[in-house]
């Protein structure tokens, strides 16, 4: 029988499912940021893996059944944050050397000891405020819910792979007969090499501590923007970590015109969050070359992919990172749990 385990130990948990999740490191690139800013102290969480029964073995471990009910129902302007970590995402576990002016931020030592992916049919990681996470097949992907559910009653919204989470968000509603809504449709794309676009004026910079207050406002206006509400002190957290690690950017043309966020590389792929252009600055080609320029950044360093998510109902920003190199890899969704 399929069992759940569910533990409060990041280390734990990265040790039973980090191979696993690294399999498909840009699919799962939020879910390997999560874990490694949860594992250098992060402000906890939940985290579920669901095995195939020949790996179950350790404590916390329960029997899960099917789903109950089936009642359907995680950014403008830029890349969304996409799900459970957002731009505060970080560390990792294969070794990447960093360049200059992004040194920490991006390199990463290697790990021995991570148990063998046999076993692991799917995972879930809730780090409140933001949603669940989950990355699992439909069926495994009910299970974890029902699972979650009985253990953290106030999880309040999942995103994930559009098959994955709309299944995990069917289990949610039937146990409790709560609704679900759609907060947004996404769109994950990687990149292997950029393709530079039409120059623009002005010059991409490193964001400094004096940058700091003014990123926390762009924060906060591009989460709006998405429909995601972490609040004024995770976007203070997410610029303080972004500003210290050298992985917040500029473009500067006569002021500050546009901000792009970098994780930290996990698993050979860095994940572009958040892409804001004020509203007075845009369509001037800012967040075209920022990105670009980032993109290209990363990749000097040693990452071998980057990754982003965007908005399907913002042409412009899809149009954008496609002229760019990004490719699409699947299409996500965020929902937002209500009773």
């Amino acid at each position: 029988m399929d069992r759940v385990w569910i533990t409060t130990d990041a280390g734990e948990f990265w040790q039973r499912a980090g191979a696993w999740l690294q399999r498909e490191p840009v699919l799962r690139s939020v879910l390997l940021t999560t874990l490694d800013r949860e594992r250098r102290g992060g402000s906890g969480g939940t985290f579920a893996l669901l095995s195939d029964g020949a790996a179950a073995a350790g404590a916390g471990e329960a029997a899960t059944g099917g789903a109950g009910g089936a009642t359907d129902g995680a950014a403008a302007g830029g890349a969304s944050m996409g799900g459970a970590g957002g731009a505060a995402g970080g560390a990792a576990t294969l070794g990447v050397a960093a360049s200059p002016g992004m040194a920490a931020s991006l390199g990463v030592a290697g790990e021995a000891g991570m148990a063998a992916t046999a076993g692991v049919a799917g995972v879930a990681v809730w780090t409140p405020p933001f949603r669940v996470y989950v990355a699992a097949p439909p069926v495994e992907a009910e299970r974890l819910a029902l699972a979650m559910l009985d253990r953290c009653p106030a999880i309040d919204g999942v995103t994930g792979a559009a098959d994955e989470s709309a299944a995990f968000a069917r289990a949610w509603a039937g146990r409790t007969g709560g609704t679900v809504a759609v907060s947004m449709h996404q769109r994950l794309f990687e990149l292997h090499a950029v393709v530079p676009p039409r120059p623009v004026a002005g010059a991409a910079r490193l964001a400094g501590p004096d940058d700091s207050d003014l990123l926390v406002e762009w924060t906060l206006a591009f989460e709006r923007e998405s429909n995601a509400a972490p609040g004024a002190s995770v976007a203070e957290r997410v610029v303080g970590q972004l500003v210290a690690e050298q992985r917040a950017w500029l473009w500067d043309d006569d002021g500050r015109a546009c901000f792009v966020g970098v994780s930290r590389t996990v698993g050979g792929v860095a994940r572009i969050a958040p892409v804001y252009t004020p509203p007075d600055r845009r369509r001037r080609g800012y967040a075209s070359a920022l990105v670009a320029a980032v993109s290209q950044a990363v990749l000097d360093a040693g990452a071998g992919r980057c990754a982003l998510f965007t908005d399907l109902a913002n042409p412009t920003a899809n149009h954008v990172y496609a002229a760019l190199g990004y490719r699409p890899v699947a299409d996500v969704t965020a929902y937002t749990f209500s009773r």
